[in-house]
């Protein structure tokens, strides 16, 4: 179910004044499409979850995340290797001289 969403700028100056402004871009709230009665069952899960299982739950979705990453750079480049893939992972997500200073030490690795 989608909530309704307020139409025009919630600042008269627009997204400038909003970052100006003392109450922030997101003073009306964030921007969401799930319903409050599935907002607050979903705090319910993670308060029931404890420490730990939020803590599983978040590493989870960063695995998740970085393999799905790691396969859309594998899919547009066909036969590259894993070294390759591994360097162009951290380009993409750590920059690139922390890429190349990797790319040196796989080489190094090699001899």
């Amino acid at each position: 179910m989608l909530t309704a969403i307020r139409r025009g700028p919630p600042f008269p100056g627009g997204i400038l004044d909003a970052v100006k402004s003392p109450e922030g871009p997101l003073a009306r709230g964030p921007l969401s499409d799930t319903s409050a009665e599935a907002a607050a069952l979903q705090l319910e899960v993670l308060r029931r979850a404890g420490a730990h299982g939020r803590a599983a739950l978040a590493l989870s979705l960063s695995r998740t995340v970085c393999a799905l990453s790691r396969r859309a750079i594998a899919r547009a480049n066909p036969g590259i290797s894993d070294d390759e893939l591994l360097v162009r992972f951290v380009a993409a997500h750590y920059g690139a001289e922390l890429a190349e200073s990797l790319r040196a030490d796989l080489v190094g690795r090699r001899v």
